[in-house]
């Protein structure tokens, strides 16, 4: 079996099983790791660290707080971009807000996320104007190991 859970009764107790396949990084495996817990506890350790993650994603700031119907203000510029943002929740793309301090852009971004298929994932804002613009690609997009002098051991994954 390759890294499987199964669950299985044996009398009257339900239990999960699970295979973890043990391999060198390559092509030989050495064997397996078979887990059987009480499907009970493991149900309840799973939720337990669901949410725990949620908790943390929230400490750390990863949670999009306003939606939409947030955003207040009747002109029809206000009304307009309302309705963009709407549609653009409907994308899969990644968005880029731009504007003047002070008019909204967290706000915009916060409701765009809530209003997508991606509400339930974390939330991400990245403040374009606090990078310096030599970092900018690097910080949106990730880079390889060894990409620049000062970059991470391993590269790093990007924002998008």
């Amino acid at each position: 079996m390759e890294d499987e859970a199964v669950i299985i009764r044996v009398e009257d107790k339900k239990y999960i099983e699970r295979w973890i396949s043990v391999d060198d990084g390559r092509e030989y495996r050495f064997g397996s790791i078979i887990i059987l817990a009480l499907y009970s506890d493991y149900k309840k350790a799973e939720l337990d660290y669901k949410k725990k993650q949620s908790e943390q994603k929230k400490e750390r700031g990863f949670t999009a707080k306003f939606t939409l119907a947030d955003i207040k203000g009747s002109s029809y510029n206000m009304k307009l971009a309302r309705d963009e943002a709407e549609l653009f929740a409907q994308s899969e793309a990644s968005v880029l807000i731009y504007g003047e301090t002070g008019v909204g852009k967290e706000l915009f971004a916060q409701s765009i996320h809530n209003a997508s298929m991606r509400r339930d994932g974390p939330f991400v804002a990245l403040n374009c104007a606090a990078l310096p613009e030599t970092l900018l690609e690097s910080e949106l997009f990730g880079y390889d190991e060894g990409a620049f002098t000062g970059g991470r051991k391993g590269g790093q994954k990007g924002a998008v």
